[in-house]
């Protein structure tokens, strides 16, 4: 195809703030977790497809939709930004299917 970009699987975008590989990013509704480290404003590469163990204060029930607000992990809640479903929990941390 003459007008494909790329795979959604994998977005690059400025950084919005020093982050670290493995963490999640949120880039106005683009939701992703950090393939590596990267200065804020530098190319960040975000995954933005995929199962997630993210630290989480709050515990999920399995198929409970999880958002992100202020870099914490909530149930839905007015600003918060949608990061995905829950699809497992373990001890202060939350497995998230980003979509």
């Amino acid at each position: 195809m003459k007008n494909y970009i790329q795979d959604i699987r994998q977005i690059t975008v400025a950084a919005p703030k020093d982050d670290e590989s493995g963490e999640l990013v949120v880039v106005n509704n683009l939701v992703g977790v950090a393939c590596t480290s990267a200065p804020k404003g530098e190319t960040l590469t975000l995954t933005t497809q995929g199962v997630f163990e993210l630290p989480s204060t709050v515990k999920f029930d399995l198929g409970e939709e999880v958002y992100l607000i202020k870099d914490n992990l909530v149930k839905k809640a007015a600003g918060a930004t949608r990061v995905g479903v829950c699809v497992g929990v373990s001890d202060k941390k939350v497995r998230v299917r980003v979509a």
